[in-house]
């Protein structure tokens, strides 16, 4: 697929991987959509890479709706959000488990299930990229939540036996 000229949704972009990931495919010529919760941050890095700024917390559904609704004007989507545990399992609420899923899995799996529908309902190409992590092959002390999730990102999008495949 060529970059150049392409319109990439990237989650997570305002840290570190995210920022680096911005910042390439800038450079290689793309129009990057730059979504994080930062908005000072994005815009930071929107001046830098002409980039467009959506602010969203992937945690609450109504922002990833109106994410999901902007995934017909994209042609790759990039999902790199992620945030990490609360340390080890005993002693973690409820609502901590559900903020680490939303980020970190749910909102991957829908933001993925919605773009693919969206290329074959209108028969165009896309690319879907999922930034995952070791912990989601080897675990880590104290990370069972990421490990967790970033193992639930593995098992949905692993490669195809014939290679990877695009939408």
């Amino acid at each position: 697929m060529e970059i150049r000229g392409s319109r990439i949704l990237l989650t997570g972009a305002s840290g570190g991987l995210g920022e680096a990931i911005a910042h390439d495919l800038a450079d290689r010529g793309a129009h990057v959509v730059l979504t994080a919760r930062s908005g000072e941050i994005l815009a930071e890095l929107a001046k830098r890479t002409g980039g467009e700024v959506q602010v969203a917390d992937l945690a609450d559904r109504d922002d990833l709706s109106r994410i999901c609704g902007m995934l017909s004007e994209v042609d790759v989507l990039v999902c790199n959000a992620g945030i990490g545990g609360y340390g080890s399992v005993s002693g973690t609420r409820v609502d901590q488990i559900d903020h680490v899923l939303d980020v970190n899995l749910r909102a991957p799996m829908v933001l993925a299930t919605e773009f693919a529908n969206r290329c074959i309902e209108s028969s165009r190409p896309g690319q879907i990229v999922m930034i995952g992590s070791l912990s989601g092959v080897v675990t880590t002390p104290n990370s069972a939540l990421y490990n967790g999730t970033k193992f639930g990102l593995r098992g949905l999008h692993a490669r195809h036996p014939t290679g990877p495949r695009s939408v």
